[in-house]
């Protein structure tokens, strides 16, 4: 008899851990791109749809094709009415994103923002990244090292967009604590790697043989530089520090073209994101017994969570291929 009570409590048990497996496995997660065609985006979407896989989620990487802010707004508004479990949003516009990001949230939807943020933070969450300002302080203290604090530098961004000039506002609060550096120039590269290999082929025609660093924040602006220089002839003459770890910069890189990358760590932000966004939607953490989040409207997430950059060099370079 007593055998009997103990195989039906087993039974019981193992028949509860199922149903609730197969409830969490029904689960749909989404990340969020503003463009699901450039390389940058790789990683992150292969750690966001790893730690689906391991939480035993169904997790689907969608977006406009091309950088689209209307395009990325309207795939927003979509995804809200398919009632997901979470929304992961890489944030094509800090503005424009904020008010399908509240729906979001008035639909009892957990979002959080990853790699590019929002300006008003209570459209999300979380956020889950890099600290702009501090990477661009750190390419800043590459570009110092690269020419042993004197020299000429060009820098290669995506002007407009937040995340991108707020590294370009950490290389430039760097660089002003070192008179004999000059910033020559501060150049557009879109997104568009046609037009950013024209930007920086105007660059050296402009500032020729006066260019000792060229750098930029957004990653198809560093494998311009690098072919530009590699076209016109002039590798070992100017210096490349970049940022991104796409096929490409990892492959100047070994070619000696690119001294350096400082890429964020993306892999691991969507990775915590995903977590995060579980948590949220199954109600994983319990302060106190029969604690509930929205109830106390208390996410139990961090408003923002950093995960930095790693630095990549020829010396590194074979543990990131």
């Amino acid at each position: 008899m007593r055998k009997s009570f103990i195989s039906v409590v087993v039974i019981s048990f193992v028949l509860i851990m199922i149903l609730s497996c197969v409830a969490f496995a029904s689960q749909t997660y989404y990340y969020l791109a503003i463009s699901t065609s450039i390389p940058w985006f790789i990683p992150s979407r292969q750690g966001f749809e790893d730690a689906c896989e391991s939480l035993g989620v169904e997790g689907k990487f969608v977006g406009p094709v091309d950088f689209d802010i209307s395009g990325q707004v309207r795939t927003l508004e979509e995804l809200i009415s398919e009632k997901p479990a979470g929304i992961i949003v890489h944030a094509g516009d800090p503005d424009a994103m904020c008010a399908p990001m509240h729906n979001a949230i008035d639909a009892g939807i957990p979002i959080l923002t990853f790699g590019c943020d929002v300006n008003d933070k209570t459209a999300r969450y979380g956020f889950v990244g890099t600290n702009m300002h501090q990477l661009g302080e750190q390419v800043a203290r590459e570009v110092v090292k690269s020419i042993n604090g004197k020299g000429k530098v060009a820098i290669i961004t995506m002007l407009g967009e937040l995340a991108h000039m707020e590294k370009v506002e950490g290389i430039k609060d760097t660089l002003e604590k070192y008179p004999e550096i000059e910033i020559l120039t501060i150049e557009d590269a879109t997104l568009d790697a046609s037009l950013a290999i024209g930007v920086v082929h105007n660059v050296l025609q402009r500032f020729s043989g006066e260019i000792d660093v060229l750098t930029s924040t957004v990653s198809i602006g560093s494998t311009a530089c690098a072919r530009a220089i590699k076209e016109e002839g002039l590798v070992g003459k100017i210096k490349v520090i970049a940022t991104g770890s796409s096929p490409d910069i990892l492959k100047y890189i070994d070619e000696g073209i690119i001294d350096l990358t400082l890429t964020q760590n993306t892999y691991l932000s969507t990775w915590v994101s995903t977590y995060y966004l579980y948590w949220l939607a199954n109600n994983s953490i319990e302060i106190v017994p029969n604690w509930n989040w929205k109830t106390a409207d208390s996410p139990t997430v961090p408003p923002n969570t950093y995960t930095g950059c790693t630095k990549i060099t020829k010396e590194n370079l074979k543990y990131f291929q």
